[in-house]
C-alpha cells in the first residue's frame, strides 16, 4: 500500500507549477494527528483554501460528526466564489 510514496511524491512536484485556482475545502477532525500536516499541504496547492475544523471529532469526520460536516458543505456552496 505504502510502496509508492516516492513516486506519488514525484508525480505530485510536477503537479505544483502552478495552485488551484478553484476555491477549496479542506477538513480535518480536532483530535486528528494529521490536521496540521494536510493543512500545510492543502496550503501549497490551492489559492482559494478554506480551512475548517470538525469539533470533537478525529480523523472520520463524515462518521463522527455528520452534522457538523452537512452543515459545513452547505455553508461553503453557498458561498459567493465556491464555484466557477
Amino acid at each position: 500500500m505504502y510502496r509508492a510514496f516516492d513516486q506519488d511524491a514525484e508525480e505530485n512536484q510536477k503537479g505544483l507549477s502552478s495552485k488551484l485556482k478553484i476555491p477549496l475545502l479542506a477538513i480535518g477532525g480536532e483530535y486528528s494527528r494529521m490536521k496540521n500536516s494536510v493543512s500545510k499541504q492543502f496550503e501549497e496547492v490551492a489559492e482559494h483554501l478554506t480551512w475548517k475544523i470538525a469539533p470533537g471529532s478525529g480523523h472520520y469526520v463524515p462518521e463522527e460528526a455528520p452534522d457538523w460536516l452537512a452543515k459545513t458543505f452547505i455553508e461553503f456552496a453557498a458561498l459567493p466564489n465556491s464555484s466557477c
